[in-house]
């Protein structure tokens, strides 16, 4: 999901959405074949390699995307933060 990480040029990667297929792949099947009213979760850790005022945007966004799929909760954990350099 990190565009710092994820540097691949196929379906998996490039923009966010691009990024997101592989987690909404899954996400989706889940949901197909669960009952009516599961209740579905997902969690996801962002990368170290962001300074701590770009890990927060991102997460941001993943949540709001999962959220669009159906995901009821998600577990978002954050690395210890390093300041950003100046």
């Amino acid at each position: 999901m990190s565009p710092a990480l994820n540097l691949r040029t196929d379906k998996y990667g490039g923009s966010f959405e691009k990024r997101m297929k592989f987690g909404k792949d899954i996400i989706t099947g889940i949901m197909k074949k669960s009952i009516p009213g599961f209740l579905s979760g997902s969690s996801s850790a962002p990368t170290r390699k962001f300074p701590a005022e770009s890990i927060f945007p991102l997460a941001s966004k993943i949540a709001k995307y999962v959220a669009g799929l159906g995901v009821v909760y998600l577990h978002m954990w954050l690395p210890p933060l390093r300041p950003s350099r100046s």
